[in-house]
């Protein structure tokens, strides 16, 4: 990726979500440069995969220590361990009434048939 990248000129970085902390610096660089230089940056991140892409998705391409270790190494429940207990639970409360309000408002959504939806997306 990295040469394509260079290749046109642009800005380009890679970072990690096993280093969390060195990603966010690299996330706060990527924006300041876009906002300050305004040209493009691209910054590829490396990640691994806890859940399949879909429910028929068992991960069989991966080995079961494979899925240990990315379980070990999520950066959520790694980085919750460096938040005081009552801001962890207040920032999961959070995120659950978030997820809960999308479900919510998904449930009631009216279904589109094919037409409804091209007409949806013209305007």
């Amino acid at each position: 990726v990295r040469s394509r990248i260079t290749a046109i000129g642009m800005e380009y970085d890679s970072g990690d979500t096993k280093e969390i902390e060195g990603l966010r610096n690299k996330i706060e660089y990527a924006f300041d440069f876009v906002r300050t230089i305004r040209k493009p940056y691209f910054l590829e991140v490396h990640t691994f995969r806890l859940c399949g892409h879909s429910k028929s998705d068992g991960r069989e391409y991966m080995t079961e220590e494979e899925k240990r270790k990315n379980a070990e190494n999520d950066p959520l429940i790694r980085m919750r361990g460096n938040l005081q207990e009552e801001i962890a639970s207040r920032i999961e409360e959070k995120a659950a009434g978030i997820i809960e309000d999308a479900f919510a408002r998904a449930r009631e959504a009216k279904e589109m048939d094919y037409e409804e939806y091209r007409e949806a997306k013209r305007r």
